[in-house]
């Protein structure tokens, strides 16, 4: 048996547009039941995320969010998400 994967949408992050980014997380989140709404305090992603058990949905605005680094490190640990490659 599988283990069930969980979609994790990720808001806020340390910007200018961290409002915008809390807001549209909430909207997206309230549209997907089951998924788990991560508030996000720094450009940094939970150490608890977990490739195998979830995939991202980031919903991430200004530098980290939209530069590709928040993408290169769930590349690098191997967590899938929705969206352009880091390369993008």
């Amino acid at each position: 048996m599988s283990t069930p994967v969980h979609v994790a949408v990720l808001m806020g992050g340390w910007s200018s547009e961290r409002e915008v980014s809390l807001r549209s997380g909430q909207a997206i989140s309230s549209v997907l039941p089951g998924s788990r709404l991560i508030e996000l305090e720094a450009d940094a992603l939970p150490e608890w995320l977990d490739g195998a058990k979830h995939v991202v949905l980031p919903v991430l605005h200004g530098g980290w969010g939209e530069d590709g680094r928040a993408q290169a490190e769930m590349e690098a640990r191997g967590i899938a998400f929705a969206g352009c490659s880091s390369a993008a």
